[in-house]
């Protein structure tokens, strides 16, 4: 969690997508995001590399 916040201090960007893993689903990251004004999205699980084409 600190190294997204310190990236949040620099750059908020407007959607975050990710998988339903653990670590995406807790409340404090919930929260967060919540309050960046960021927008969540979630694939379901097992599909984190639904958008790989996508990457740089």
């Amino acid at each position: 969690m600190p190294a997204l916040k310190k990236a949040l201090a620099v750059r908020k960007p407007e959607i975050i997508n990710s998988d339903q893993g653990s670590h995406f689903t807790c409340s404090e990251y919930i929260e967060l995001l919540k309050r960046n004004g960021i927008q969540i999205s979630m694939d379901g699980k097992g599909r984190a590399t639904d958008y790989n084409g996508t990457k740089g």
